[in-house]
């Protein structure tokens, strides 16, 4: 592992596509007191929808959309789950096509 991975964590990206009705891409919990860090997230719909990035239950951003989108956004301050829990970005059921992609990384 290099100088700047010790120093950051565990660099991680999920991503999920949908065809039906929204779409969640979902970062696991850790088992290791370990908390998740979301740095950046690109989302798009082909219609009208919410972007939600929860840790676990909690939402900790929410984003509208009135139409089709395409939306990308970096968080110099990162996104912080507690220890021990699970982050997920999702587009509502509302759009039909969609995708959702959100990196980070895993540390103390």
């Amino acid at each position: 592992m290099s100088n700047s991975q010790q120093a950051v964590g565990q660099l991680w990206q999920e991503d999920a596509v949908g065809t039906s009705a929204g779409v969640t891409a979902t970062k696991t919990a850790s088992s290791d007191n370990l908390k998740h860090y979301v740095t950046g997230v690109q989302c798009s719909g082909d219609g009208a929808a919410t972007v939600i990035i929860k840790q676990g239950t909690t939402v900790i951003y929410t984003k509208r959309f009135a139409a089709a989108f395409v939306m990308s956004e970096d968080f110099r301050v990162p996104l912080v789950s507690a220890v021990n829990a699970l982050v997920s970005c999702a587009i509502s059921a509302s759009t039909t096509n969609s995708e959702a992609n959100m990196q980070g990384y895993t540390a103390k």
